[in-house]
Protein backbone atom coordinates (compact mmCIF):
# COMPACT_ATOMS: atom_id res chain seq x y z
CA UNK A 1 0.00 0.00 0.00
CA UNK A 2 2.38 2.61 0.86
CA UNK A 3 4.45 1.84 -2.49
CA UNK A 4 1.34 2.15 -4.52
CA UNK A 5 0.96 5.49 -2.84
CA UNK A 6 4.30 6.48 -3.22
CA UNK A 7 4.05 5.62 -7.12
CA UNK A 8 0.95 7.59 -7.53
CA UNK A 9 2.79 10.78 -5.52
CA UNK A 10 5.49 10.38 -7.84
CA UNK A 11 3.43 10.11 -10.85
CA UNK A 12 1.15 12.77 -9.68
CA UNK A 13 4.10 15.10 -9.05
CA UNK A 14 5.58 14.23 -12.99
CA UNK A 15 2.45 15.24 -14.63
CA UNK A 16 2.17 18.28 -12.34
CA UNK A 17 5.87 19.26 -13.17
CA UNK A 18 5.33 18.48 -16.90
CA UNK A 19 2.19 20.27 -17.11
CA UNK A 20 3.92 23.42 -15.14
CA UNK A 21 7.02 23.33 -18.16
CA UNK A 22 4.54 22.97 -20.91
CA UNK A 23 3.14 26.38 -19.31
CA UNK A 24 6.80 28.15 -19.41
CA UNK A 25 7.07 26.87 -22.63
CA UNK A 26 3.64 28.52 -24.16
CA UNK A 27 4.34 31.17 -22.52
CA UNK A 28 8.17 31.55 -23.52
CA UNK A 29 6.75 30.81 -27.14
CA UNK A 30 4.12 34.12 -27.23
CA UNK A 31 6.57 36.27 -25.22
CA UNK A 32 9.41 35.25 -28.34
CA UNK A 33 6.73 35.99 -30.79
CA UNK A 34 5.95 39.40 -29.52
CA UNK A 35 8.91 40.40 -28.85
CA UNK A 36 9.90 40.13 -32.82
CA UNK A 37 6.38 41.69 -33.94
CA UNK A 38 7.83 44.15 -31.46
CA UNK A 39 11.20 44.46 -32.92
CA UNK A 40 9.27 44.78 -36.26
CA UNK A 41 7.46 47.45 -35.42
CA UNK A 42 9.73 49.38 -34.00
CA UNK A 43 11.94 49.06 -37.08
CA UNK A 44 9.37 49.47 -39.35
CA UNK A 45 8.41 53.13 -37.15
CA UNK A 46 11.88 54.61 -37.35
CA UNK A 47 11.78 53.75 -41.26
CA UNK A 48 8.49 55.55 -41.56
CA UNK A 49 9.76 58.35 -39.39
CA UNK A 50 12.89 58.89 -41.03
CA UNK A 51 10.88 59.11 -44.59
CA UNK A 52 8.65 61.80 -43.02
CA UNK A 53 11.84 63.73 -42.00
CA UNK A 54 13.15 63.58 -45.35
CA UNK A 55 9.72 64.74 -47.36
CA UNK A 56 9.57 67.37 -44.02
CA UNK A 57 13.35 69.08 -44.74
CA UNK A 58 12.24 68.79 -48.50
CA UNK A 59 9.84 70.95 -47.87
CA UNK A 60 10.99 72.89 -45.43
CA UNK A 61 14.05 73.92 -47.64
CA UNK A 62 11.78 74.80 -50.61
CA UNK A 63 9.63 77.26 -48.35
CA UNK A 64 13.54 78.67 -47.34
CA UNK A 65 14.88 78.84 -51.01
CA UNK A 66 11.08 80.71 -51.80
CA UNK A 67 11.94 83.35 -48.73
CA UNK A 68 14.88 83.80 -49.97
CA UNK A 69 13.57 85.20 -53.17
CA UNK A 70 11.55 87.26 -52.21
CA UNK A 71 14.02 88.66 -49.61
CA UNK A 72 15.91 89.41 -52.56
CA UNK A 73 12.51 91.18 -54.75
CA UNK A 74 11.74 93.14 -51.85
CA UNK A 75 15.04 94.72 -51.42
CA UNK A 76 15.13 95.56 -55.45
CA UNK A 77 11.35 96.88 -54.95
CA UNK A 78 12.40 99.42 -51.96
CA UNK A 79 9.92 102.62 -52.73
CA UNK A 80 9.77 104.40 -49.19
CA UNK A 81 8.93 108.09 -49.56
CA UNK A 82 11.34 108.80 -46.43
CA UNK A 83 14.35 108.24 -44.94
CA UNK A 84 12.89 107.23 -41.64
CA UNK A 85 10.64 105.29 -43.48
CA UNK A 86 13.16 103.34 -45.42
CA UNK A 87 14.95 102.61 -42.04
CA UNK A 88 11.81 100.71 -40.97
CA UNK A 89 11.46 98.75 -43.93
CA UNK A 90 15.20 97.64 -44.25
CA UNK A 91 15.22 96.87 -40.45
CA UNK A 92 11.69 94.75 -41.22
CA UNK A 93 13.09 93.07 -44.01
CA UNK A 94 16.66 92.46 -42.07
CA UNK A 95 14.21 90.59 -39.36
CA UNK A 96 12.99 88.40 -41.75
CA UNK A 97 15.57 87.57 -43.60
CA UNK A 98 17.62 86.68 -40.25
CA UNK A 99 14.53 84.92 -39.32
CA UNK A 100 14.17 82.58 -42.13
CA UNK A 101 18.12 82.13 -42.09
CA UNK A 102 17.69 80.65 -38.69
CA UNK A 103 14.96 78.77 -39.67
CA UNK A 104 17.09 77.31 -41.82
CA UNK A 105 19.81 76.44 -39.51
CA UNK A 106 17.07 74.63 -37.21
CA UNK A 107 16.79 72.51 -39.94
CA UNK A 108 19.86 72.03 -40.72
CA UNK A 109 21.09 71.08 -36.92
CA UNK A 110 17.87 68.82 -36.69
CA UNK A 111 19.39 64.99 -35.84
CA UNK A 112 16.44 62.69 -36.20
CA UNK A 113 18.50 60.37 -33.49
CA UNK A 114 15.39 59.15 -31.02
CA UNK A 115 16.89 61.38 -28.43
CA UNK A 116 15.02 64.80 -29.47
CA UNK A 117 10.89 64.94 -30.49
CA UNK A 118 9.90 64.92 -33.62
CA UNK A 119 6.63 65.97 -33.22
CA UNK A 120 7.50 69.36 -30.77
CA UNK A 121 10.32 70.31 -33.17
CA UNK A 122 7.58 69.88 -36.60
CA UNK A 123 5.50 71.73 -34.91
CA UNK A 124 7.38 74.60 -33.69
CA UNK A 125 9.13 75.10 -36.80
CA UNK A 126 6.06 75.42 -38.53
CA UNK A 127 4.67 78.28 -36.46
CA UNK A 128 7.84 80.04 -36.72
CA UNK A 129 7.18 79.48 -40.38
CA UNK A 130 3.77 80.44 -40.64
CA UNK A 131 4.56 82.89 -38.59
CA UNK A 132 7.42 84.75 -41.30
CA UNK A 133 5.07 83.83 -43.99
CA UNK A 134 2.57 86.50 -42.16
CA UNK A 135 5.13 88.80 -41.47
CA UNK A 136 5.92 88.62 -45.57
CA UNK A 137 2.26 89.26 -46.33
CA UNK A 138 2.42 92.43 -43.90
CA UNK A 139 5.29 94.16 -45.05
CA UNK A 140 4.93 92.83 -49.01
CA UNK A 141 1.23 94.52 -48.81
CA UNK A 142 3.18 97.95 -47.46
CA UNK A 143 5.44 98.07 -51.11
Amino acid sequence: MKTKLLILGICLFIEINSQAQSSTNRKMKTARKNLSEAKSDLKKAKSDSIAEYKEFRKESMNKIVDNEKKIAEMKKKQKVENKENQAKYDERINLIERKNISLQRRVDEYKADGNTNWAVFKKEFNEEMLYLQKTFSRVYDKL
